[in-house]
């Protein structure tokens, strides 16, 4: 996760880096009947992490944590990224239109901005990003994967995996099944075990 002041936008966007587009961004599977309730109640936490264009299992030293409500029209999600070595916390807020999942397809986009810790912008200005979540059982684990294919010809990539829990004692059995579908292994990613992740008291 790379905490340029920029990028601090949402776990995914903080995961990755860009890099001279080589390649478009892949079209991968999403979650059929996806259930909006069920996935936007409680926290998830971020445990690992892998970019494309970073070396494989290149830990970038971060936690993050999400939170939603959902409202009328929009599901609005908080995030909190840790930073470890200077014991700093960094927030984002994100916005999803419930109109996007009525298919029950857990593909859409989620327009993000920096806020503070009270959730007052720190740029009044949205970033699109697009999401997919490829898999979930909504109580245990969820797999979440970004690109967006920038102007300037830089591509913006990241896979994800959550967890119901800071510091699972092991990934569930399915994440590794839908990896290995994918073509990438659970080595390729970076995990936060002995970052020294802890909760943040504001959130």
């Amino acid at each position: 996760m790379s905490l340029s002041a920029a990028l601090i936008l949402v776990v995914l966007v903080s995961l990755s880096s860009a890099v001279p587009l080589k390649e478009t961004c892949r079209k991968l599977p999403a979650k059929h009947h996806f259930d909006v309730k069920a996935y936007y109640s409680g926290k998830w936490y971020g445990t690992h992490a892998y970019s494309p264009s970073m070396p494989k299992g290149t830990n970038l030293g971060v936690c993050a944590i999400t939170k939603a409500e959902i409202l009328q029209t929009l599901v609005r999600e908080v995030y909190s990224v840790y930073v470890p070595d200077v014991d700093e916390y960094m927030y984002s807020e994100g916005f999803i239109a419930l109109h996007d999942f009525e298919k029950g397809v857990a593909k859409f986009v989620e327009e993000v901005r920096i806020v503070d810790k009270d959730g007052k912008p720190l740029i009044k200005e949205f970033v699109a990003e697009p999401l997919t979540i490829i898999d979930t059982d909504y109580k245990n684990y969820s797999i979440v994967y970004f690109c967006t294919e920038q102007n300037d010809g830089k591509l913006l990539s990241s896979y994800s995996i959550l967890s119901r829990v800071q510091d699972p004692e092991q990934v569930h059995p399915n994440v590794e099944v839908v990896l290995n579908r994918l073509g990438l292994k659970l080595e390729d990613f970076a995990s936060n075990k002995g970052l020294n992740c802890k909760e943040d008291p504001n959130f």
